[in-house]
């Protein structure tokens, strides 16, 4: 989907969440297949997206509830974009912690930390609210429900 430049979680998870419903009611899929991509968040540099590590878990939960109920639980996820060392490994780790069912450690190990002094980053989730509000936030929500309006009304003939 063509998103708005500085698109945030919410928007993003709204947009997928209504392409995705009826494409699953439509084609049915015997498996999901999904480029989990690490460059939709905010500190990567080419996407330009301003989704958080709390909104990739939110988008893997959602996609995994999307295979549970149209594919039986059958569902691939690859691994590919990413091009900062501050979220991709942390996006990557979500991702397995949440296939797995494991729970989601409030800090990074020590063992991390220690082998890569420096960082400042010792969690797995970005902080509550890691950048600055953007001032065009409805503006972008917006267009991004009318492109999805847009997408949805020129494939439902071929969806019927």
């Amino acid at each position: 989907m063509p998103l708005e430049p500085f698109t945030e979680g919410d928007s993003y998870l709204a947009a997928l969440a209504r392409v995705a419903e009826p494409a699953f009611d439509v084609f049915r899929p015997d498996v999901l297949v999904v480029q989990a991509g690490a460059d939709t968040h905010h500190l990567d540099p080419l996407a330009d997206l301003m989704l958080t590590t709390r909104d990739f878990e939110r988008a893997v939960r959602l996609l995994l509830g999307l295979a549970a109920r149209h594919t039986g639980g059958r569902a691939l996820f690859t691994l590919g974009g990413g091009y900062t060392p501050e979220a991709t490994p942390r996006l990557w780790a979500i991702l397995a912690l949440v296939l797995h069912g494991a729970p989601l450690p409030e800090a990074l190990p020590s063992g991390w930390l220690e082998r890569w002094p420096g960082r400042t980053v010792t969690t797995l989730h970005d902080p509550p609210d890691p950048y600055p509000a953007i001032a065009r936030r409805a503006e972008i929500d917006g267009r991004n429900r009318a492109m999805v309006d847009r997408l949805l009304d020129a494939v439902a003939r071929y969806w019927l």
